[in-house]
């Protein structure tokens, strides 16, 4: 019964990515092409703040493509999302007619000076493993 439901799995696992498949297709692009640039609203804070992440825009503005330039070793993965390592301060604030906790968030791998304030509700919902009552 078990190698039969993995069968089914792998069958359908495969039919859905046919499908996925359907909608994509390979792109490259020219040093000089003009391309938008996607943000990833929930993960890229720095884009702009909205009420509603996702109602956020996809894709922004259209920027001239550059060539592709190796960063350096010791600068380590850009693509890696910031982990919270640790709340430093807890305030609470007036946004749009109601009170909102945010607490100054050290990431890891950062300076203290290089942490930020963030909405802690939104903390919660992008880690959930973090535990967010530690506060000094």
């Amino acid at each position: 019964m078990i190698q039969k439901l993995q069968g089914n799995l792998v069958r359908t696992q495969a039919r859905m990515k046919r499908q996925a498949d359907k909608h994509r297709s390979d792109r490259e692009f020219k040093e000089g092409d003009w391309v938008f640039l996607k943000l990833q609203p929930y993960r890229q804070a720095s884009a702009q703040y909205r009420a509603s992440e996702k109602l956020s825009p996809r894709f922004y503005c259209p920027y001239q493509n550059i060539p592709v330039v190796a960063l350096p070793e010791e600068w380590g993965s850009l693509d890696d999302p910031k982990e919270p390592f640790k709340i430093l301060k807890r305030r609470s604030i007036q946004r749009h007619n109601r009170a909102v906790t945010e607490v100054l968030i050290q990431w890891k791998g950062e300076a203290m000076e290089e942490a930020t304030w963030e909405l802690l509700y939104k903390l919660k919902l992008q880690f959930p493993y973090f535990d967010v009552t530690v506060v000094p």
